[in-house]
């Protein structure tokens, strides 16, 4: 590998420099409305979701393998990208071209986060080039991960409670609520 790859495959400041915006989508349900979105770079991508006021309530960070995530009921995890050949028959297109291999993705967190991961996640999002209050919000989720079992509870609805407006289905509680949107 070339001195200029292996540069930038292990530097925060060129990768969150790269980060680009490549798709927003709206994930829409009775009660709710999510923003979605994806920023890439090579070997690097970052999702994020965004509630109706504008609160991130869950980001991810893929970064040469590697999985930084926090949302605002578990705070923050670390894991590792796992990729899975199907086994499938390769497939071919309308021109015979063969199709990209069916490979399945998951992610294994880790029993603790691990901080070398958490720092090199947290030197990249220093260094995307986004809009200030969004910046501040995606760093702030990695150095001072907030979530609902270590936030007073008013505090905790009033930053994420606009999730929740609307009607509650009966029995049905905040935390269940929260856990469908996040999945």
């Amino acid at each position: 590998m070339s001195e200029k790859i292996l540069s930038h495959f292990f530097n925060g400041k060129s990768i969150g420099k790269s980060l680009k915006e490549m798709s927003v989508d709206l994930i829409t349900t009775e009660r709710e409305d999510v923003v979605s979105r994806w920023y890439h770079a090579p070997s690097t991508d970052l999702f994020t979701w965004t509630d109706r006021g504008h609160n991130i309530i869950k980001q991810q960070l893929h970064f040469n393998g590697q999985v930084v995530e926090w949302n605002c009921l578990e705070g923050i995890k670390t894991g590792l990208v796992i990729e899975a050949d199907l086994g499938l028959k390769p497939t071919y297109n309308a021109e015979g071209k063969m199709e990209k291999d069916r490979v399945s993705q998951s992610i294994k967190f880790d029993a603790n986060p691990m901080y070398n991961c958490v720092e090199l996640a947290l030197e990249i999002l220093e260094n995307v080039d986004f809009e200030m209050p969004v910046r501040l919000q995606l760093v702030d989720n990695f150095r001072n991960p907030q979530y609902i079992t270590n936030m007073d509870p008013q505090l905790f609805l009033d930053r994420f409670g606009i999730a929740l407006a609307g009607a509650r289905k009966p029995g049905e509680t905040v935390l269940s609520r929260f856990k469908k949107l996040l999945k």
